[in-house]
């Protein structure tokens, strides 16, 4: 018998049984316990705030309406032991871009399972599936927009890798072990001829555009793997206009994969500078989030030249908590950005004070020089105080910003 209590750990809820009026209408993330055999229906329906849900192997049957409406919900991965998905399961869940079916083992998916799910492009129906209810995929906008009016889109989505292993090795390795994918993608590498399975999908997805979008990655060799074989992929989008990176961010992988793709792209692709104002709003973790926030700003922190300043910059990224929102975002971001600004006029204001101060030196002693010509008398020594005072902040900010600033924008 499944325990009743109430389970979080974070901002994880931890689902074992739970009446639908004992859970949180905030949660954020859901666990569902290896325990349940069944989501019964309704369970999670509007739960408006969900973004991530975890299902263990072991679940037979997800029920009627059981979460329709998580508006939030990006990325899914349905069990391979899951035999039946029942109406409008997911229906109104408009954010939800990838569900990763197990090629064997589901058998009914019911009416409407994905009614009104206007943001898929990314699913593969397996061929065990013998039943299938009617309006499936109806009003899923982008999802018809790949196929031509009247196209059979449940057929074309039950080949859609055909001929295309190496795309399919990428949306099933969420069911394997790392070890059997990469063995498996070995055998594919080997075999390979022409370019076989790698040329773009009905989506115009490559291989890592479908990785990127997996809910699970066993970790960072696998995706390494694929970028090495096809590191120019990094930098093709697909029929949405999307880059593999923007999928890495959109569903919710480790911060650990975000980096390995974000750094790579940097490094051999130096001249595209990523979509930093994109990324930061994508982005679902945290940790995630730092990480482009840092990246971002990284080439102008390195520029300032004290170390205190570089540091305060770095602990005002750090400063959000674990109980960051989207709507936090915005005031985090001119809370970094206002004080990298203002460190960057001090140091500019600094740097011209120095230069002022050199030519006003300069100025000085070629006067003297010419007085001690002049007149054969011997220089005096230089006041340096007094023509670090004639260079004061009052004549930067008063004429001389205002002069570059304007040079600036007439280029």
């Amino acid at each position: 018998m499944p325990q009743t209590s109430i389970a979080m750990t974070a901002e994880v809820f931890l689902y074992t049984g739970q009446p639908r009026h004992d859970i949180p209408r905030s949660i954020r993330h859901v666990k569902v316990d290896p325990s349940i055999k069944e989501i019964p229906e309704k369970t999670f329906l509007k739960f408006e705030s969900l973004s991530t849900v975890d299902l263990p192997e072991g679940l037979l049957r997800i029920d009627v309406r059981a979460f329709e409406g998580c508006r939030l919900l990006r990325v899914l991965t349905v069990p391979s032991t899951v035999v039946e998905v029942r109406k409008r399961a997911f229906a109104f869940c408009y954010d939800l871009t990838s569900v990763e079916f197990a090629p064997q083992g589901l058998e009914s998916l019911g009416e409407g399972v994905f009614h009104y799910c206007v943001s898929l492009v990314n699913v593969r129906l397996p061929s065990s599936v013998s039943d299938f209810g009617t309006g499936l995929f109806e009003f899923c906008a982008k999802l018809h927009q790949q196929f031509p009016e009247g196209a059979d889109i449940v057929l074309a989505l039950q080949k859609r890798f055909l001929s295309l292993p190496l795309h399919e090795l990428c949306y099933e390795q969420a069911y394997e072990s790392s070890e059997e994918t990469l063995l498996k993608l070995k055998l594919i590498v080997k075999e390979a001829k022409d370019g076989l399975g790698f040329s773009p999908d009905c989506f115009g997805m490559t291989p890592l555009h479908v990785l990127s979008l997996s809910h699970q990655h066993s970790d960072t060799t696998v995706f390494s793997e694929i970028m090495k074989l096809r590191l120019d992929d990094l930098m093709t989008k697909d029929q949405q206009g999307k880059l593999p990176l923007h999928y890495v961010c959109l569903s919710n992988a480790p911060v650990e994969i975000f980096r390995l793709a974000l750094d790579t792209q940097c490094t051999s692709f130096p001249n595209h500078k990523p979509d930093w104002k994109t990324l930061v709003w994508i982005t679902e973790t945290v940790e995630t989030y730092k990480y482009v926030v840092h990246s971002s700003v990284e080439d102008r922190v390195r520029k300032l030249g004290l170390f205190a300043w570089r540091e305060d910059i770095r602990e005002t990224v750090e400063s959000i908590g674990e109980e960051w929102r989207f709507n936090s975002r915005p005031r985090h971001l001119r809370q970094v950005h206002s004080k990298l600004v203002r460190y960057e006029k001090r140091e500019t204001l600094l740097i011209l004070k120095l230069a002022l101060w050199k030519a006003k030196i300069d100025e000085v002693t070629k006067a003297e020089a010419a007085r001690a010509s002049m007149y054969g008398v011997p220089s005096e020594s230089i006041d340096r105080e007094h023509c670090l005072v004639c260079c004061s902040d009052e004549l930067i900010l008063s004429s001389i910003l205002p002069f570059l600033e304007s040079q600036r924008l007439r280029r």
